[in-house]
């Protein structure tokens, strides 16, 4: 629990340091992709402070290219 709190605490460090410089600099899409992406790592590293399993983004394209590279395979064979 210990290292959920510090993660959040350090999302909110963040977000203090750099999101004034993007609302005066009035940028506002990148303010939006800012949170996003924060959003992301922040889930992505409480998964990880939890000891939850994170699965591999490999995996998935090994899934949908597996089946392709046997066609070009075989047809090059």
């Amino acid at each position: 629990m210990k290292i959920v709190l510090l993660i959040l605490l350090l999302t909110v460090v963040i977000i203090l340091i750099e999101v004034p410089a993007l609302i005066k600099k009035g940028l506002k899409k990148e303010l939006k992709v800012f949170f996003v992406l924060l959003f992301i790592s922040m889930s992505l590293s409480i998964a990880k402070g939890l000891n939850m399993n994170i699965p591999n983004p490999f995996d998935l394209l090994t899934i949908i290219y597996n089946p392709i590279i046997k066609i070009v395979s075989n047809i090059f064979k």
